[in-house]
């Protein structure tokens, strides 16, 4: 009985969430009706929404103790701690895609006003960052919850997520007029219209290689994991300091890092203060190649009892490798990089 009374709340919560959102960017619309209050109205609305996420999120946490009794497995087949990194894996980079679109719009997230003015920043690039940044992290719950059922009903947030999106442009278009229309055709709605063909198979690759070295990562974390839990700690935390470390030294000072065809490391980047672009430093230099030591040298020693993971660890990575040398420097824009002998300065 518990099961489906949460099932019909969860189904509820994610009605009302779509109800109360749509209701909540429309108060232009809404302001030609009863006037500046409308704002004030719409400011409500969106609070009442964000409250239906919080209960819907509440519902696949109850879900895991109280599952329907479908043919469907209650659990994925392979362990709990996979799932925990597929969710951080979808956590990280929609959680910086969020948290940018956020810090550009502002108040306006959840305080819709008249005042406020066309966005900037990421704004420029696409229409909808949080959207996109916000909409994955249903699957991250999902895989926390470790449940096929709930990331298979993660896609219905897909078509309501899209429906917010429209209706939010549709009461942009009356508030701000032509020049919401022009940005509307200038700007892609979830990937930058600047998005030409080469340009996307240079992002593809790019992502593609980053895969590649994940999927190696992940492996290794499975092995000391499995030898031992302390171990597969030490290096989950090694390789997130690692990580950091080189987006400190390296990426930072990148002159792409706007335009990064891995994305992510791009994102992470423009999160800490913006350095002047120029030459790498040996200690610049000794960071990044500390922090590649440390996330691939780390495991060898668990690495080596099975020959055959081995071999799958660094054949992963070096194709990823071989992609970023022979795909990625080859058309990067940042000359001072000793790896793009492309663009060496004369």
């Amino acid at each position: 009985m518990i099961a489906w009374i949460n099932i019909v709340i969860l189904l509820a919560s994610t009605l009302l969430t779509l109800i109360f959102y749509i209701k909540s960017v429309s108060p232009a619309a809404l302001e030609k009706k009863i006037g500046a209050i409308a704002y004030q109205k719409c400011a409500q609305s969106r609070l009442i929404s964000g409250i239906m996420m919080l209960i819907a999120s509440a519902n696949y946490i109850l879900y895991v103790f109280y599952p329907l009794p479908l043919s469907l497995p209650k659990t994925f087949p392979w362990s709990w701690w996979i799932s925990i990194l597929i969710a951080i894996g979808i956590a990280i980079p929609a959680g910086l895609l969020w948290y940018r679109g956020i810090h550009d719009a502002g108040k306006e997230t959840m305080t819709p006003s008249k005042d406020h003015t066309l966005y900037k920043g990421i704004y420029l690039k696409i229409r909808h960052p949080q959207a996109l940044g916000e909409l994955p992290y249903w699957w991250v719950f999902a895989f926390l919850c470790h449940s096929p059922f709930l990331t298979l009903y993660s896609f219905v947030w897909i078509p309501i997520f899209y429906e917010m999106c429209m209706a939010e442009e549709r009461d942009l278009a009356v508030r701000y007029g032509q020049p919401y229309l022009d940005y509307k055709q200038q700007t892609g709605a979830f990937f930058p219209k600047k998005y030409q063909p080469r340009y996307t198979m240079r992002i593809f690759l790019g992502l593609f290689s980053l895969a590649c070295v994940a999927a190696a990562l992940v492996l290794a974390v499975k092995i000391l994991f499995s030898s031992d839990f302390r171990i597969g700690t030490i290096y989950l935390v090694l390789i997130a300091v690692s990580s950091i470390m080189i987006v400190l030294s390296f990426c930072t000072k990148c002159s792409s890092k706007r335009n990064c065809a891995h994305v992510f490391p791009g994102l992470a980047a423009r999160l800490f203060k913006d350095r002047r672009p120029g030459e790498y430093t040996k200690s610049e230099m000794m960071g990044l190649v500390t922090g590649l030591i440390l996330i691939l040298g780390f495991p060898q020693f668990w690495l080596t009892r099975d020959w055959k993971l081995f071999f799958c660890f660094w054949i992963l990575n070096g194709i990823g490798l071989v992609i970023i040398v022979k795909n990625i420097c080859t058309g990067c824009e940042n000359r001072f990089c000793p790896f793009n002998k492309a663009k060496k300065i004369n």
